[in-house]
């Protein structure tokens, strides 16, 4: 997913666990950066199978899980679980668009997803026409933009919930979405009817 639909997943989460009062307003804010953090791993993409960051360790359940036994076992600070808990979060949305390694370290490939990534070049030297194929492909997909669009009405309304607690985060989102509609609307569409690839 894009990471407006993972910070909108993180708002939901915080207002669900500040509902039952499992977490302080502090936590909140490893529980949003652990519903972004595994794309972080998008600088490391050159190193990747097929340039692809969803072919990482990063974007495994291993990993997260590992990091959550790890801190219950040996640091219990807490935050490393937060962070972990909003990542695996992060990996079930992942699954729907372009897939994740569900079954690393037994197997590399990807599950069944919706977007189909052989319409995506990611050997391409061009990263920003990269990025545009990649934003045509997500953002004309009605069942992506249906999740989108639930995630953003469940935010909102974990925001007008917590308003204390979110409403920084919430404007974060609302850049953020402004932000990926701006690129696709403006700058991929003229991009891409320009782009000759020879």
């Amino acid at each position: 997913m894009y990471p407006s639909a993972h910070l909108a997943s993180g708002l939901i989460v915080v207002a669900i666990l500040t509902v039952f009062n499992l977490i302080s307003p502090a936590i909140a804010f490893f529980i949003l950066l652990g519903a972004i953090i595994p794309d972080f791993d998008f600088i490391l993409s050159r190193w990747a199978p097929d340039n692809n960051h969803r072919k990482l360790v990063t974007h495994t359940f291993a990993l997260w899980l590992g990091f959550i036994a790890i801190d219950f076992f040996l640091f219990h600070t807490g935050f490393i679980f937060w962070i972990s808990f909003a990542a695996i979060i992060h990996l079930l949305l992942d699954i729907f668009d372009w897939g994740i390694m569900i079954k690393f370290p037994f197997s590399r490939s990807l599950n069944k997803h919706l977007l189909d990534e052989k319409s995506i070049d990611f050997s391409s030297n061009n990263f920003i026409i990269i990025q545009c194929n990649f934003l045509r492909e997500y953002f004309t997909n009605r069942y992506i933009i249906s999740i989108e669009i639930l995630l953003g009405v469940l935010s909102c309304l974990a925001v007008l919930l917590f308003f204390n607690t979110l409403a920084l985060y919430f404007l974060i989102y609302l850049i953020i979405i402004v932000g990926e509609l701006t690129a696709f609307s403006k700058g991929c569409k003229r991009r891409l009817t320009n782009f000759n690839p020879h």
